[in-house]
């Protein structure tokens, strides 16, 4: 049995009406963790100061303890550390807030809802990368500000910021997504 052209494109257009909810799913969840964040900015100050509290502390009162082997700067050698190092702190907000909306009953809520599945953990995964990039860029300013330097020219510099953003939120949409059913095998 032979399909034709225009079954074949019946067929596909559901399945892009369906990308186009979830996107828009996980757009509108995005929207709410901001609001969130907006509501309670302490969570966002507090990740950016522990952050840059980390630098000055490593970097300055245990940097002078540290000597580098061939009279290297310790500080080149700590910031790419701290960047992937704070991206992975990202991880304890993501398991906070998603434990917080199952215990509330806001996981319930959203999954009675007509929205897509993937909706919950891809809003998620972006509002945390959008909280990695302001962090990152906190670190990159605290880092320079202390004495670090980047080698080479801004064409590799910024794919490998965005690559320690990417690394940071999908761990977090991965422990968004696990939490996610781990609620819903309790319930």
């Amino acid at each position: 049995m032979t399909t034709t052209v225009d079954e074949r494109r019946a067929t596909e257009r559901p399945q892009a009406q369906q990308l186009k909810w979830a996107l828009a799913d996980g757009w509108t969840i995005t929207l709410r963790d901001l609001k969130h964040w907006a509501a309670q900015p302490w969570q966002i100050v507090f990740g950016l100061l522990f952050s840059v509290m980390l630098v000055l502390m490593f970097g300055y009162l245990f940097g002078g303890a540290i000597e580098v082997p061939g009279g290297g700067n310790y500080r080149e050698f700590l910031l790419p550390g701290m960047f992937a190092l704070t991206m992975l702190f990202g991880l304890e907000a993501t398991y906070t807030a998603v434990t917080t909306d199952a215990d509330r009953g806001v996981t319930d809520r959203f999954r009675a809802m007509p929205m897509a599945g993937s909706a919950v953990v891809m809003g998620r995964a972006s509002a945390d990368m959008l909280n990695s990039m302001l962090t990152l860029a906190a670190m990159v300013a605290c880092g320079l500000a202390v004495g670090w330097r980047w080698h080479e020219g801004s064409g590799r510099r910024w794919p490998r910021s965005g690559c320690c953003c990417c690394c940071g939120s999908r761990c977090c949409g991965s422990a968004s997504g696990w939490r996610w059913c781990c609620a819903a095998r309790r319930r």
